[in-house]
């Protein structure tokens, strides 16, 4: 019995050049100025949803970059409704994935519109998630961001986080502090930079609650900006009565 041995791919020029301008062209490619909106999975494409629409039955596909294009028969003008995902270089072999992989998820500013489409992220990218390097989120009470927020500690690149509260919370007349959720994320530790924005109850006693800004001193904020930016190895025991 023989045994094959796999062939070290050829990148050709690209494999020539020093790992440091390898990672640049990665960056020229991966890294977007603008903030990325994580989308879920079932979310119609710009492409599904133009041919639902479409009345026009002339596409023409370009193979050379994988575009799409629809003509209009009238006037001749051509409108490009579907391009490659920046993310296909990464399908172009193991060697470009494992060196560009952490590029597009450490310098890209993340940006998920729930702790749901966090999970969603988490779940469906369990090779990729802990490569996240900077991450906004909007967040309300939800049974499950308990477990989501304790697959974050796998992300030691972490290290911005913006974080906005849903008003609607104010309503359950509860701090956040009790929420399960909130006793996970505060053992997150690493962050460098800690935006947060939104409201928090204060308990006045004898059933009573103020609505104030999470930065009060009384709220949440203080507690959140002083624990998650502890460094990685400073670990404490939660308990509700050490934010009092």
């Amino acid at each position: 019995m023989t045994t094959v041995q796999a062939q070290p791919v050829n990148l050709g020029l690209l494999s020539k050049l020093p790992s440091e301008l390898r990672d640049q062209i990665y960056r020229y490619h991966l890294v977007l100025p603008k903030s990325i909106r994580m989308k879920p999975r079932k979310s119609p494409s710009v492409f599904a949803s133009h041919m639902a629409i479409c009345k026009t039955n002339r596409h023409v596909k370009d193979r050379r970059v994988g575009s799409l294009e629809c003509i209009n028969p009238t006037s001749g003008d051509t409108q490009v409704i579907s391009c490659p995902s920046r993310l296909a270089l990464l399908a172009t072999c193991k060697t470009i994935y494992h060196e560009a992989v952490h590029i597009y998820y450490r310098q890209n500013h993340l940006d998920f519109d729930s702790v749901a489409r966090l999970q969603d992220f988490i779940t469906s990218c369990q090779t990729r998630y802990h490569f996240m390097g900077d991450i906004s989120l909007r967040y309300w009470l939800i049974s499950y961001s308990a477990d989501v927020f304790c697959a974050l500690m796998d992300c030691q690149y972490l290290k911005i986080m913006c974080i906005g509260f849903h008003h609607k919370w104010t309503s359950y007349g509860e701090p956040l502090v009790l929420d399960a959720g909130i006793c996970s994320l505060r053992e997150l530790r690493g962050i460098k930079t800690l935006e947060l924005s939104g409201k928090d109850q204060v308990d006045l006693g004898e059933g009573q609650f103020e609505e104030v800004d999470l930065d009060d001193p009384r709220a949440l904020g203080p507690i959140l900006r002083r624990e998650l930016t502890r460094p990685r190895e400073e670990i404490s025991v939660l308990s509700l009565s050490s934010w009092a």
